[in-house]
């Protein structure tokens, strides 16, 4: 390997080497002589008397300067170069590096490595030698032991067997054979220069020293854990398997192991269950979650897992095969708490009413339909939904009046939205939407009509043309015709009367009675007071008379049967309706449905719809 450099005259070069493998014993290096100065070769003159280097001075070799260093021999190789070949151990331009030989770490077994010219020196640690300590010492070379002992060598250090009759570190000096009690688990004989030991039952060694490990010949059998002792071991025996040698099998069937019905198989070792589809585990202990698979039960039924096996039943409301829906809760509008069912048209299947903030104040109307879900009524202030025509499309009720007392009416429909006339207070509608009345004031698409001397409309017919209200006493009533007006009897004592509904054609009234401080039902047929006394309150009619509704709690009421709670009826057909107050406000004109509101302790009130039985 060649280097090449440029040295001003005079001055001393140096090279660096990255990245290669070099001989260091073969460098050569190729030095110029600089252009100034007084170096060997420069053009200003020179020392050297070899040829090369061009000047003004005398010519001369560049090598006459002897630039090469520790020995090195300088070769003038022409124009004013010069190469030097190094010495082993040197390297550089000018021979001047003495190469490090402790550069790769030469020692062992922590030996250090110490640099020498060309060579390197490993101190060696304790115990060991040679060049690159690679070699352990020998400490028995010197033959330490004494009396015919027998040396182990170690780590910077030797052990002594010694023969019978000596002891010592070096085996040095002489004892009685038996006077150590060498025999750790034996008895021990002197004999001439020593001692034997017959070692006890077990126990093996010269000096009775080893306990013979008698499971190595694996006695166990079927996976058994062999423990050895003294003279003997022990099978610890899995289940299923018996005997000293676990090689005996068991028949753990024999104490019926299997639970659940499962039948059991012997095995060799060991048993297995077969259990049936609903248990699971080793002995069938398990009880299998049906519910965790889908489609355990039908759709529209809930899954309960009961132990070996499972239960579809209706989710509560429903009742029968096929789940009829017999009870339903309806959603609340979004963003209000506080629901009521006021009203449900002919066949129950569109429901009206209002839900209120958790505040207690602003309110919304709705209407809810098994077609569309729960529909949010909007356009006025503060509405609520109070009657519905039998056919779900026309909507009545009263909305806080912006400047005053009283709420004003509104008709809805889906084809004009939220329209007020100038009705006030609460307010009752015919079958089709066509009438409605309110206060003391009956309204149709031609006008506004008085009905004096009522001062609050409370029930009309199907038609619209018998509108009955209470008068300017809490205890009277009247029945309004386009020909006449009718006062209804009232009980005698009655303080408070009040008509919540009547039949499609206005013949059959039924509402509530105050005598006192009893709270009671009343019924009219025509303009007859037909009974007041003995009747929970009633609060809806169906339209043709023959079912009464009792307003709480809810039930169905007549003269041969008389007052069936509701719930309890349902309940008993499997509808698990919760543990609730329930008060009703309408049945439908087919007299199936019943609407009204839901109360639960804690919870926000709702509006319910039920199916008679």
């Amino acid at each position: 390997m060649r280097i090449v450099g440029l040295l001003a005259a005079g001055a001393v070069g140096a090279v660096t080497l990255a990245g290669c493998a070099v001989d260091k014993n073969k460098f050569e290096f190729d030095g110029q002589a600089g252009e100034s100065g007084d170096g060997a070769g420069g053009t200003s003159g020179g020392r050297g008397s070899s040829k090369g280097g061009g000047g003004s001075g005398a010519a001369g070799s560049v090598c006459d300067s002897a630039p090469c260093l520790n020995q090195g021999q300088c070769t003038d190789v022409g124009g004013g170069r010069y190469q030097c070949a190094c010495s082993p151990g040197y390297g550089g331009v000018r021979c001047e590096i003495d190469i490090d030989d402790c550069a790769v770490d030469r020692c062992k077994n922590g030996g250090v490595c110490v640099d020498r010219v060309n060579d390197y020196e490993c101190q060696c640690s304790v115990g060991y030698g040679g060049k690159d300590c690679e070699l352990a010492d020998d400490d028995c070379a010197r033959m330490p032991c004494q009396n015919g002992g027998e040396c182990v060598d170690g780590n910077a250090r030797y052990t002594c067997v010694c023969p019978a009759g000596f002891s010592g570190l070096d085996c040095e000096r002489a004892v009685s054979g038996c006077a150590d009690a060498p025999c750790l688990n034996g008895e021990c004989s002197e004999t001439a220069g020593g001692y034997t030991c017959a070692c006890s039952a077990g126990f093996t060694g010269k000096n009775c020293e080893t306990d013979i490990d008698e499971c190595l010949t694996q006695p166990c059998h079927n996976d058994a854990a062999c423990i050895d002792g003294v003279n003997g071991r022990t099978c610890q025996c899995k289940a299923g398997s018996d005997g000293p040698d676990c090689d005996v099998d068991v028949d753990e069937c024999q104490d019926n192991p299997c639970q659940n019905g499962g039948e059991c198989e012997n095995l060799s070792p060991g048993f297995e269950c077969d259990c049936p589809p609903e248990w699971t585990g080793k002995t069938c202990e398990l009880d299998v979650d049906e519910c965790a698979s889908a489609g355990a039960c039908p759709a529209g039924r809930s899954c309960v897992n009961e132990a070996g096996g499972h239960d579809c039943p209706c989710a509560p409301g429903g009742i029968g095969a096929n789940c009829e829906r017999v009870f339903d809760v309806l959603p609340p509008v979004e963003h209000y708490e506080d629901c009521f069912g006021w009203d449900v048209n002919a066949d129950g299947s569109v429901v009206v009413g209002g839900c209120r903030q958790g505040s207690g104040t602003g309110q919304v109307a709705y209407r809810w339909s098994e077609a569309t879900g729960m529909e949010a009524l909007e356009g006025l202030r503060e509405p609520a939904a109070r009657r519905v025509s039998d056919d779900g499309n026309v909507i009545a009720g009263d909305h806080a009046y912006i400047q005053g007392a009283t709420s004003v009416v509104f008709r809805w429909t889906r084809a004009t939205g939220m329209v007020a006339i100038d009705l006030r207070a609460n307010c009752v509608m015919n079958a089709d939407g066509s009438v409605v009345a309110a206060a003391s004031s009956r309204w149709t698409p031609s006008g506004i009509q008085d009905l004096s001397p009522i001062i609050q409309a409370q029930a009309v017919s199907g038609d619209g043309n018998v509108i009955v209200g209470s008068g300017s006493s809490q205890e009277q009533v009247y029945r309004w015709t386009p020909s006449s007006v009718d006062e209804l009897p009232v009980p005698t004592g009655a303080r408070f009367v009040w008509v919540w509904a009547m039949s499609t054609d206005g013949s059959t009234l039924v509402g509530r009675v105050d005598i006192g401080d009893t709270t009671g039902g009343i019924i009219w047929r025509g303009t007859e007071l037909v009974r007041s006394s003995g009747l929970p309150e009633l609060s809806a009619i169906s339209g043709d008379g023959s079912v009464m509704i009792t307003y709480h709690p809810v039930g169905i009421w007549d003269e041969t049967q008389g007052f069936r709670d509701l719930k309890q009826m349902l309940n008993a057909q499997g509808a698990a309706i919760p543990e609730a107050q329930l008060f009703a406000s309408a049945i439908s004109r087919d007299g199936r449905y019943v609407v009204g509101t839901m109360q639960v302790k804690g919870q926000p009130d709702r509006a319910f719809r039920a199916k008679l039985p």
